[in-house]
């Protein structure tokens, strides 16, 4: 961690713990995640009371920003409150976005017993929802291969845009799913992608070619690598049935 990211978050901390509406600090993002470039700002979340989100809620302040805390050049601390409910919801039902906003976050300081323990339980990867999920991205990475394909029959520069983005996404959450790793939005989604233990050998390279070349060759390479990389539960002439037969929203 950078020396004044260090100072910055020793800041914010002396400054919230003087707030008593202020159950616990957390210090997340990109510097949680160990990502963080010198410039970057610091990403907080801050645990309140129940009744005390509620009411940030009703009058829309959720949301935290100040630059005081910070002695660099355009530093600032962003962040944004919750409760204890909000993470056990998380918890229960979050998305793998909202899941991979608790992950690897720290507590700052916290007068909450056991928030340590809820925050692990909110970066759980859905294991139940695995083999599912594994299938899914590989359909819908199938899917927009043919799209993509009929971008290429029909000179549709748009159809062929959206295509690649979308097989890099949903061909990197069939192999983020393998590994049992939150998707964690599209920010840091390659990064994470990277850092997979599990992978087709030189994913990361076909990846990269295919956004820049958006070549035929390139979009066959890395469907071959995916395809064969594991048994994804489908057939890849099956894709159009299993999407068409499946509920969309159970898989995101």
């Amino acid at each position: 961690m950078y020396k004044h990211h260090q100072e910055a978050i020793e800041n914010i901390t002396v400054k919230m713990k003087k707030n008593e509406d202020v159950l616990a600090l957390l210090i997340a993002g990109s510097i949680a995640h160990g990502f963080a470039a010198a410039d970057a700002d610091v990403d907080i979340m801050i645990v309140v009371s129940q009744e005390e989100y509620e009411r940030r809620y009703d009058e829309k302040k959720l949301v935290y920003y100040e630059g005081e805390s910070c002695n660099y050049e355009d530093g600032y601390i962003d962040g944004k409150y919750v409760s204890v409910d909000y993470i056990k919801e998380v918890a229960k039902n979050g998305s793998e976005p909202e899941k991979f906003a608790f992950k690897d976050a720290y507590l700052a300081f916290s007068r909450i017993p056991g928030l340590e323990e809820l925050i692990k339980e909110a970066t759980r990867y859905p294991v139940e929802y695995k083999k599912a999920r594994m299938s899914w991205f590989y359909a819908k990475f199938r899917e927009w291969y043919w799209f993509y394909e009929d971008g290429l029959k029909k000179k549709n520069p748009y159809l062929i845009t959206t295509a690649i983005a979308n097989m890099v996404l949903c061909g990197g959450r069939a192999i983020l799913a393998y590994n049992e790793l939150l998707f964690p939005y599209h920010k840091w989604f390659l990064r994470v992608l990277e850092g997979a233990a599990y992978k087709p050998d030189n994913l990361m390279p076909m990846i990269y070619r295919l956004l820049e070349e958006r070549s035929p060759a390139a979009a066959a390479a890395l469907v071959k690598a995916i395809d064969s990389f594991t048994d994804w539960g489908i057939k890849s002439t099956d894709w159009a049935q299993f999407v068409m037969g499946k509920n969309e929203l159970g898989a995101l």
